[in-house]
């Protein structure tokens, strides 16, 4: 089954509406999400200067500071989502580096021989 919830930003407010919504998901169900990409994917590389080897990139940069921030407090709506045996679906385009995020890598390693995990390109 698949439940909306839409949540347009995971500024305070919207990261506490996400953390609700997805604690209203039953088991089994799908959470579809998508991070906004414009800090993670290839076209901004040189100004945002991540990169396999520095994911985090440039956090001289407020836009960058505030897309780890994002993608921070997404990762831990994934947690709950997991620990409420929900699937993840996370939009995200092939050149994006967020698959590279230590935290979102961390969660995976943690996981790896618990449950079927994978990372998927669609082109």
């Amino acid at each position: 089954m698949l439940q909306k919830i839409v949540v347009k930003s995971l500024a305070r407010e919207g990261f506490i509406q996400a953390v609700h919504g997805t604690l209203r998901i039953q088991e089994d169900w799908i959470q579809t999400s998508g991070l906004p990409c414009s800090s993670f994917v290839w076209i901004n590389r040189h100004t945002n200067k991540r990169s396999d080897d520095n994911p985090l990139g440039d956090e001289s940069l407020a836009y960058v500071r505030n897309a780890n921030k994002l993608a921070c407090r997404y990762c831990l709506v994934v947690c709950v989502a997991i620990a409420r045996q929900v699937y993840v679906f996370c939009e995200q385009p092939s050149s994006s580096k967020f698959v590279r995020f230590p935290y979102l890598v961390h969660i995976m390693c943690l996981l790896k021989d618990f449950l079927k995990l994978s990372v998927s390109f669609l082109l």
